[in-house]
């Protein structure tokens, strides 16, 4: 078990815990999970030639009006980010059912109902 989730259970437990003590133990269960999960998908994307292959690029062109754009925009994103922290993500979002591409301040913080794809870490 995790330091943090064993202080957060003990804070549970205890009636005497006051709320913004409970409330900043989430969130530093939050930005743990978010940081290891978007780093495991950071570092799996990694690797290979670094070149989309065609269907790659046919499924963004489809979503984004071409490859092109979604490349630019994945890019002039990170570049906003350069020297700062946070995150790019090509995600496709469950909800509206349309690849997306999201920007991300902090490991606590990102777009709703993504399923991760392309991840860089701007940090």
């Amino acid at each position: 078990m995790s330091v943090v989730k064993k202080h957060i259970m003990e804070a549970l437990a205890d009636n005497d815990t006051p709320a913004f003590i409970y409330n900043e133990l989430k969130r530093e269960q939050l930005l743990r999970t978010g940081s290891v999960v978007l780093h495991e998908f950071y570092f799996d994307n990694l690797g290979g030639n670094g070149i989309a292959g065609a269907a790659e690029r046919n499924m963004l062109a489809k979503a984004f009006g071409s490859f092109d754009i979604s490349e630019t925009e994945f890019r002039r994103i990170g570049a906003g980010l350069g020297g700062g922290s946070g995150w790019v993500v090509l995600g496709f979002n469950t909800h509206t059912r349309q690849l997306e591409n999201y920007w991300l301040a902090d490991h606590a913080h990102g777009a709703a109902a993504p399923i991760l794809i392309l991840v860089m870490d701007m940090y």
